[in-house]
């Protein structure tokens, strides 16, 4: 989960409006509903041009993978759920056409992530769909899932652990964790934050959700750039969140193309 903090920089000065929670255009219980041949000439059309097609041949490829996999899982179950896992994954890999085995580009140089663990010998840049970072979210997820991914960190490049980790750390909020106070101050045991609490059937909040992957907060943050959420703690407001304004455009786009093609299907 890489944190471009310009992203939101630019959101603050350029004083972009984030959209509110919102019902979405549809009620989708599985995307076995959306059809590949329905949904690919809008995904074309957005992330395609003719001078680069080898560049189009693999976004195309990579997100129907993305779209087969969500298809055969029961977990992912509203349309919202299915436009946010396909919106994190364009703005995480979008430097590597979309594609599951996804490397940060440099690995992490110049990161306390890149380092070399003398632990296990390993170094946890970013990887996968979901870009998992930093040795205690690989090994959270390693637990999780069953995946000795604390010492074989490669593993996360494996499609299959690509898009379990991916569905699990949006579902089961393996990144972060609610702040215990206004300053933003966490020691990491707080709740998870998970897209189920801005996500669901009838309601969704795809710019508040992105607190999931990185819920430090960009730029000149006071107690007053927060929320409070009841019962877990504060969240970054969402024009305080990285690739927040990035990551609800891509989710309201895959929404609608959803929901148009499972119309079409």
């Amino acid at each position: 989960m890489k944190h471009p903090a310009y992203i939101a920089v630019l959101g603050l000065l350029s004083g972009t409006a984030f959209a509110t929670p919102y019902t979405p255009v549809c009620q989708l219980a599985s995307l076995q509903a959306v059809s590949w041949a329905a949904l690919q000439p809008a995904l074309q059309a957005r992330y395609c041009s003719p001078r680069y097609p080898e560049a189009c041949q693999a976004r195309l490829a990579h997100l129907k993978q993305l779209q087969a996999y969500m298809a055969a899982d029961a977990k992912v179950d509203s349309v919202g759920l299915a436009a946010f896992m396909f919106a994190t994954v364009v703005v995480e890999t979008g430097i590597r056409q979309f594609s599951p085995a996804a490397v940060e580009r440099g690995e992490g140089a110049g990161k306390v992530y890149g380092q070399l663990n003398p632990r296990t010998g390993q170094r946890y840049y970013g990887r996968g769909w979901v870009q998992l970072t930093y040795d205690h979210q690989y090994r959270k997820a390693g637990e999780l899932l069953g995946l000795p991914l604390l010492t074989q960190p490669d593993l996360a490049l494996v499609p299959d652990n690509s898009y379990r980790i991916l569905l699990a750390s949006l579902t089961e909020g393996i990144p972060e964790s609610y702040r215990q106070n206004a300053n933003g101050d966490s020691n990491g045991k707080g709740p998870r934050v998970k897209a189920g609490d801005f996500i669901t059937a009838t309601q969704a909040d795809y710019a508040q959700a992105r607190a999931v992957i990185n819920a430090n907060c960009v730029g000149k943050c006071r107690a007053n750039s927060r929320k409070y959420f009841p019962d877990k703690g504060f969240l970054p407001k969402e024009c305080f969140l990285d690739a927040a304004e990035k990551t609800e455009a891509e989710a309201l786009f895959f929404e609608k193309a959803l929901c148009q093609a499972a119309s079409t299907g």
